[in-house]
């Protein structure tokens, strides 16, 4: 077992645990196994680029995140505002028209 596959596993469940699905509802979403997507999360088993390509797609982020641990590459505010549910984007967008209208 490699550290990599243990932190890779770890930043897919948190995604997954964010956006509220099941292990099985990911891995549907994703075309996997719920055992493989188990043994990625645990970080038993690597996975190709095209299993990470379908995972990024279910939790619509990009691969940077999952590999990296950080926004590298990724827009921090596409990434927090990606996370957010209708509700708080809502409010988020409020916000950020009330910022801008105060800005010179």
């Amino acid at each position: 077992m490699k550290k990599i596959d243990l932190y890779v596993g770890y930043r897919i469940r948190g995604l997954r645990e964010n956006q509220n699905y099941s292990r099985e509802k990911l891995a549907e979403l994703a075309g996997i196994s719920s055992d493989f997507l188990s043994d990625i999360e645990n970080g038993k088993k690597s996975f190709t680029v095209s299993v990470l390509q379908a995972i990024c797609k279910a939790l619509d982020i990009n691969p940077d995140f999952i590999l990296f641990g950080n926004e590298s590459g990724i827009d921090k505010s596409s990434f927090l505002l990606s996370q957010m549910d209708e509700g708080q984007l809502r409010l988020a967008i409020e916000i950020m028209k009330a910022i801008l209208q105060g800005k010179p």
